[in-house]
């Protein structure tokens, strides 16, 4: 089912997605610990904002929180905005330098 989910989000994320695109990063929630964050992520297509985490969730293998629109991103001091894009470009595109990280 996690293989399916991440074939049709990859499918969709490639019609959204172009090269050189920005794909913005909200923290929506920090746990308590600090290890772990849950991000919304948006790109902006014809002026208006596309949310992409519920596919960002599925590619990178992460839990979707519906409640908050957002994939629970692991990691703590580092940039885990950028870490995602990153990741996420080498998933879509087979580069990484393909997206942009950007920040809300």
């Amino acid at each position: 089912m996690k293989d399916i989910q991440k074939q049709e989000s990859l499918k969709t994320l490639k019609n959204i997605l172009t090269p050189n695109d920005t794909i913005y990063g909200l923290v929506r929630k920090v746990s308590s610990s600090g290890l772990s964050r849950t991000m919304g992520f948006y790109t902006i297509k014809q002026n208006k904002p596309i949310s992409v985490s519920y596919h960002i969730a599925n590619i990178l293998g992460c839990r979707y929180d519906r409640s908050l629109n957002g994939a629970k991103i692991n990691g703590m001091d580092m940039d885990v905005c950028l870490d995602a894009v990153l990741k996420l470009s080498i998933q879509v595109f087979g580069d990484a330098k393909k997206l942009k990280a950007g920040y809300l």
